[in-house]
């Protein structure tokens, strides 16, 4: 599952929907797992923001994360990961490039 993601630099409040999948290509089932976001600013090291993700199907493995106003706030790409964590057990997902557009000047 590599998810490719445009976004415009600045936008905020719009959901972003995803659907996790095992390695077969089938659904994950996120039933009793809880969900994080780790999104890094690609070529630089730290994390650029963290947050979590709302689960709205849980065995079609359908989830969502509404940026915030700071979380893409410059243009590039960033390297995105999803923790899906239940008890001792977790499972990540590393494949996901959001690229951000610059956004057009206002005049």
């Amino acid at each position: 599952m590599a998810y490719i993601i445009r976004y415009v630099q600045n936008d905020h409040g719009l959901p972003l929907g995803l659907t996790l999948q095992n390695s077969d290509s089938s659904a994950f089932n996120l039933a009793g797992y809880s969900l994080a976001i780790n999104a890094q600013f690609a070529n630089t090291s730290g994390l650029k923001f963290t947050g979590s993700l709302t689960i709205d199907g849980a065995a079609a493995g359908q989830c969502h994360y509404t940026p915030q106003a700071t979380d893409f706030n410059e243009p590039g790409n960033y390297n995105v990961q999803v923790v899906a964590t239940q008890g001792s057990a977790q499972v990540t997902w590393n494949d996901i490039v959001v690229m951000v557009e610059p956004a057009v000047p206002t005049f």
